[in-house]
């Protein structure tokens, strides 16, 4: 089974205790195989690398998804090293002609050589799989950022990750930031026509946003879980809750007739399923 999935809110700064991190993970350990740390940013958590040591000793693995800035520290990178401990991190550009538009884009001066230095650290020391975030941004995209971080994620044996920005409050739907459907389809179909040519046994036959190469399936494998310790269908979907992990327990939410349906959609949702992302 896929993970449960711990997001972190680092606005405020609010984070569930080390104890209520145990007791979740103790009532998952056997049900689920993976640890997803999620944010926010969970690298502000004070108890990380516990929080690591921890899930390692109950899940077969633990991956950490971040923007990566806090592991330009090499003393607090290597503090998280260990063998399982699996990275998911932010890149946005992988030379100095994106220095400008990666600090525009975050607001704030530094982040490019942050994050060039955390990559470093991450080469050097990191212990477990690493996963590359692209971030599927119009000035990315724009600028060929977006295909030099698939093509050195792909040089590194790293695997990529295309992350497209939820629609939300901050961020709607056809913005100036944003990408139309068809120029989403030209971003995939030039990472896929680039497998072709170098990693033909990586090239996917079909893709489906958001992620390159395979659907995502964490909705009907995995359980969400925020931190006041409601348990949500996905990190994009904090609308309908399975209930509380303190409250109600993790066997409640794993037999909620709610994620029996989500698990077995295909059964009760009929028609034509569309293919505009197949090649």
């Amino acid at each position: 089974m896929r993970p449960v999935l711990l997001p972190q809110k680092s606005v405020g700064i609010t984070f569930p205790s080390f104890d209520q991190f145990k007791r979740i993970v103790e009532s998952a350990a056997g049900k689920f195989s993976e640890l997803y740390l999620l944010g926010g940013e969970p690298t502000l958590h004070p108890h990380l690398a516990e929080i690591a040591e921890f899930g390692l000793e109950r899940m077969s693995s633990v991956m950490l998804v971040t923007n990566g800035l806090r592991l330009a520290d090499s003393v607090f990178c290597r503090r998280l090293v260990l063998p399982r401990f699996d990275i998911s991190m932010h890149r946005r550009a992988v030379d100095n002609r994106g220095q400008n538009l990666v600090d525009k884009l975050s607001d704030r001066i530094g982040t490019f050589s942050r994050s060039q230095q955390a990559w470093e650290n991450v080469e050097k020391y990191w212990q477990g799989r690493v996963c590359v975030q692209v971030n599927l941004l119009r000035p990315l995209v724009e600028a060929g950022h977006v295909m030099d971080v698939f093509k050195w994620a792909r040089g590194k044996g790293y695997e990529p990750v295309i992350e497209m920005v939820k629609a939300s409050n901050n961020f709607e739907r056809g913005n100036d930031l944003d990408l139309t459907p068809e120029e989403v389809r030209g971003v995939y179909q030039a990472m896929r026509d680039y497998d072709d040519k170098y990693y033909p046994a990586k090239t996917p036959s079909v893709v489906v946003p958001p992620v390159y190469g395979h659907p995502c399936t964490l909705m009907e494998t995995s359980l969400h879980i925020t931190i006041d310790g409601r348990i949500i269908l996905c990190v994009g979907n904090e609308t309908i809750s399975y209930g509380s992990i303190f409250e109600d327990g993790i066997e409640r939410a794993l037999s909620s007739p709610l994620r029996l349906a989500v698990q077995d959609y295909r059964n009760w949702i009929v028609g034509p399923v569309p293919r505009l992302f197949a090649f």
